[in-house]
């Protein structure tokens, strides 16, 4: 059974299949004819037209919507039937028993329909348009893979949860399918498709190949404060469409942000949505990972667009200074430390950094969510409109400072914590698990 079925209902809001039109205004995605039959088993031929949330059909004698069908969490499985007579293509729609079956002419027409039908409900049948490569992600509930597109060649990421693990996650991926349907941005991963077979659920999302932003500063030893401006000019403006969009993302780190490519530092695109909320209202769930998290949430204050402002100053800062604002021994201490947000602006590492860069870091990490300069502000400020771009790298990463930084990316356990006095590469794989693991568990 689809894991989709009971959203879909709800999201229905009818045991009919069809519901009278009620939309003022309809983005179209594809306007065409379909064939479906009707209570009595006559197929009709009637225009359509799809939009970013519904399939409707038009009244044929005024051209004018008629009903409509809520197609966000429906199923979408092609098919064709074949007699010695003829060949004749469709796809059924929905959950069985509340489900339509629609005819088109020619198997073109079919792909045009399905192509349009894929950006908008759940499809079927990934293993014939995928073929799957290795595991280039994990965590506490997916795992992560390369993958090709049959028909184009293009590669993907495509995130594989095993339905077993979703039950008690289902509105928490619904949640993340829809905030990622609403958004297209350059340095956002976008989510093309969504498809569910019988065991699990996929998202097919942009294969971004440069890694994350951890491991590369971490590589890197140093970042100049010109390429931190850069960077830093490019997520305020992810935020600024974030919030026009009304979205938090709540989860604003170094390992959600996914370098472009190998060669350029600053170019990224944003992923992992999985804790990302519509603030349309205030919120208070507390979330988020230690050493990011906004003072507000772990106060348990209602917040909004805020705390992902005061994320990416944390992250602006540990670029500047290549160390974590909040140390402790312990993830509690951690937390506690991040609760009362005493920040230094007075670090050996920082001593080469512009006034402007610290001026704006300080804006950002106010402990005042009221106060807290942001996104549109932030774009306006000094430290990029001023002449002074420093190319000298401003610290030098050493192993004292790796540790401190890998140790407050997740809540972790003491056990856990221990074992960063040993920096092999296996240890941190499945350190780097535990820390995925608890994330979201405050």
């Amino acid at each position: 059974m689809s894991v989709f079925a009971s959203i879909d209902e709800l999201a229905q809001n009818s045991s009919s299949f069809w519901l009278p039109y009620n939309q003022e205004n309809t983005t179209v995605l594809l306007q065409g004819f379909l064939q479906e039959s009707n209570n009595a088993g006559v197929t009709e031929e009637n225009s359509y037209i799809l939009s970013a949330k519904f399939l409707i059909r038009l009244n044929k004698l005024s051209k004018t919507p008629e009903v409509m069908s809520n197609v966000e969490w429906k199923l979408i499985e092609p098919f064709i039937e074949e007699n010695e007579l003829s060949t004749r293509y469709g796809f059924t729609l929905g959950h069985k028993e509340k489900s339509k079956d629609f005819y088109v002419n020619s198997e073109n027409e079919l792909q045009i329909w399905l192509e349009s039908l894929s950006s908008v409900g759940i499809m079927t049948g990934i293993k014939d348009s995928f073929t799957f490569g290795k595991i280039i992600g994990n965590g506490a509930f997916s795992n992560v893979y390369a993958a090709t597109c049959i028909k184009t060649g293009k590669e993907y990421a495509i995130k594989v949860i095993p339905k077993q693990k979703i039950t008690k996650s289902l509105d928490s991926l619904v949640r993340e399918i829809r905030i990622m349907r609403k958004i297209k941005h350059p340095n956002i991963v976008n989510l093309y498709k969504v498809y569910e077979s019988f065991s699990n659920v996929y998202l097919v999302l942009d294969y971004v190949k440069g890694g994350d932003l951890f491991n590369r500063i971490i590589a890197k030893k140093a970042l100049p404060e010109k390429t931190v401006k850069k960077f830093s000019k490019k997520m305020l403006g992810v935020l600024d469409y974030l919030k026009s969009k009304e979205i938090l993302h709540r989860d604003i780190k170094l390992e959600n942000i996914l370098l472009k490519s190998h060669d350029n530092d600053y170019d990224f695109k944003l992923a992992d949505f999985g804790l990302g909320a519509e603030f349309s209202e205030k919120s208070t769930m507390r979330c988020g990972s230690p050493g990011y998290i906004a003072p507000e949430v772990l106060r348990k204050q209602p917040y909004g667009i805020e705390i992902d402002t005061f994320s990416v100053g944390i992250i602006i800062y540990i670029l500047l200074s290549g160390k974590m604002p909040f140390h402790g021994s312990t993830p509690q201490k951690v937390l506690e430390k991040n609760r009362s947000c005493n920040i230094c602006f007075h670090d050996e590492n920082l001593r080469d950094v512009s006034k402007q860069g610290i001026d704006l870091v300080k804006k950002l990490t106010c402990t005042l969510p009221d106060l807290r300069i942001t996104p549109e502000n932030a774009l306006m400020h000094k430290w990029f409109t001023s002449a002074d771009n420093r190319s000298k790298s401003v610290y030098i990463i050493k192993k004292p400072e790796f540790k401190g930084l890998k140790s407050k990316s997740g809540e972790i356990s003491k056990k856990a914590s221990k074992e960063y006095s040993d920096l092999n590469e296996q240890n941190l794989k499945n350190l780097r698990w535990k820390l995925m693991k608890l994330n979201s568990n405050l």
